[in-house]
């Protein structure tokens, strides 16, 4: 992975300056998504050999909170969670209440340290150490239900999700829209074919484009995203 240049931040910890190293990727598409359990801290490393996280993500007041990045905290999706008054209005409405989010942009992963993009705008990215995570993809809990972050119990602490693209895409709903357009191959020509909302199945993911098969018989290239920037709609999840 390329890196264009690093951002430092100097922090004070246990009372003493320590200068850390904040990388800038020039690649942010990624492999994939991480969904995070937000009611226990989250540590955030500049690097894999840190021992010393030197900052951590808190939901606290109904709030998610950094004590460094502040504003800088910028990932791929973060909810703050459904106020008192929300919550009672989508129920009204027969939804459920939201629960507080968030989600990153997964650069690259080994067995702990995982690289994520923290700023998508700036596509600065630091290091989760998941040792004592639990992985809800080989957990009872998924072998009964789908993941979806709103429902995940509450007796299941410290948990994560990675979901690659392909994934992602194959378990979400890509809704009708007059600019999603099939082509033939990719870059290639346009066919008059449009996507039903339930009906597709994602085939093969390459480079910035997605094959989508409607049926045994019919198949185009849809473009899913634009350099690192993601143009294709869906929902990943879907109430109502």
């Amino acid at each position: 992975m390329k890196i264009r240049t690093l951002l430092l931040i100097s922090i004070l910890l246990v009372s003493c300056n320590r200068t850390f190293e904040i990388g800038i990727s020039e690649e942010k598409t990624g492999i994939g998504l991480i969904y995070l359990d937000i009611n226990s801290p989250i540590y955030l490393y500049s690097d894999k050999t840190s021992k010393i996280p030197f900052d951590s993500i808190v939901f606290k007041n109904n709030k998610i909170k950094t004590s460094i990045l502040k504003q800088q905290l910028q990932p791929y999706k973060i909810y703050q969670g459904d106020t008192e008054k929300e919550a009672k209005i989508n129920e009204q409405k027969g939804l459920i209440e939201f629960k507080p989010q968030i989600i990153f942009r997964v650069l690259e992963k080994d067995k702990n340290f995982w690289q994520v993009i923290i700023n998508e705008k700036e596509s600065e990215f630091v290091y989760l150490n998941l040792e004592k995570y639990q992985d809800l993809s080989i957990s009872n809990y998924l072998k009964e239900i789908n993941f979806d972050p709103n429902f995940v119990p509450d007796e299941i602490k410290n948990w994560y999700l990675f979901e690659d693209w392909m994934t992602t895409f194959r378990s979400s709903f890509i809704p009708n829209s007059d600019n999603l357009i099939f082509h033939n191959q990719p870059d290639g020509n346009k066919i008059n074919t449009k996507l039903e909302f339930i009906n597709y199945q994602i085939d093969t993911i390459q480079n910035d484009w997605m094959k989508v098969k409607l049926n045994d018989s019919i198949s185009g290239w849809i473009r899913w995203k634009r350099n690192d920037s993601i143009v294709l709609k869906y929902n990943r999840f879907l109430y109502y």
